[in-house]
């Protein structure tokens, strides 16, 4: 089965109390069982808020990403699925959605 990766964009985690926070990841938590028990999960984690842009002028390096937070990836999933439409399957069940962000599904190209 091919493998596909869900990048997490936005959300208002942040504006959110600590024990909102503790609910939204217990949700994460929970969600992720779910995904190993089906056999789905493959890898995934939060990414930090800072970063290192690399462009092609000469090797320029600038802090950033600086974009706005709805656009910005927060983390990403690694899921095995038979097809897109069960990546967005999967993908639908994210708890990211219920705080205002969005789930990109990517399918991962198989070049062996």
């Amino acid at each position: 089965m091919p493998d596909f990766m869900l990048l997490f964009r936005g959300g208002e985690a942040k504006t959110k109390s600590p024990e909102e926070m503790q609910q939204i990841v217990q949700r994460y938590i929970t969600w992720v069982k779910q995904l190993r028990t089906q056999g789905s999960f493959k890898a995934g984690d939060e990414l930090q808020p800072n970063g290192r842009i690399v462009r092609s002028d000469h090797g320029s390096l600038t802090d950033g990403p600086f974009i706005e937070t709805k656009d910005a990836v927060g983390g990403y999933f690694l899921v095995e699925a038979a097809n897109y439409d069960e990546a967005v399957a999967i993908a639908k069940a994210s708890p990211n959605l219920e705080n205002g962000g969005t789930v990109e599904v990517r399918q991962i190209s198989d070049y062996s």
